[in-house]
C-alpha cells in the first residue's frame, strides 16, 4: 500500500513483494521494516535538509541504584554526618546526634529560603 516514485523504494518493496519463502521478508514484518529503512525517502530528505543529525546513539543504560535511598538519580539520602535526609519521627529525632539534627535544620533553613512562598503573604497583592 505504499504509493512511491522513488526508485530505490520500489525496488525494496519488490524485493520483499518476490521474498515469499516460509522464513521470507513477505511474511516477516520486522525484516520487511528492517529492509524498508535504508530507503525511506523521507528520512532520505531529512538527511539532506537538517544541519546536524539529532538521532542519539545510547550504549549504556545501568546505573548502581544499591546505594541510593529513592532508587533514582545519582543522590544517596544520606547527609556528611550519616543522617538520612527524610522526615524523621519525634522518636527518631529524639535519637539523632546533635550534628544530625544540625544538619537536618540546616537543610530545611536552605530549602525555605530557595522555596516556595506557601502560606507568605504577597506585599504586591496586599494580602
Amino acid at each position: 500500500a505504499i504509493h512511491t516514485s522513488d526508485t530505490g523504494l520500489q525496488a525494496a518493496t519488490a524485493q520483499i513483494k518476490t521474498d515469499d519463502g516460509p522464513n521470507g521478508k513477505r511474511n516477516d514484518f520486522e525484516s520487511s521494516a528492517s529492509y524498508l529503512l535504508p530507503y525511506d525517502p523521507v528520512a532520505k530528505k531529512r538527511q539532506v535538509t537538517m544541519k546536524r543529525d539529532h538521532d542519539a546513539d545510547v550504549s549504556d543504560v545501568t546505573a548502581d541504584v544499591s546505594s541510593t535511598s529513592s532508587g533514582f538519580g545519582s543522590k544517596t539520602g544520606l547527609g556528611r554526618t550519616g543522617v538520612y535526609l527524610r522526615f524523621h519521627t519525634k522518636e527518631e529525632y529524639g535519637k539523632l546526634s546533635g550534628d544530625q539534627k544540625l544538619e537536618l535544620k540546616e537543610l530545611r533553613k536552605k530549602k525555605d529560603e530557595k522555596g516556595s512562598n506557601k502560606g507568605k503573604s504577597n506585599p504586591k497583592s496586599g494580602k
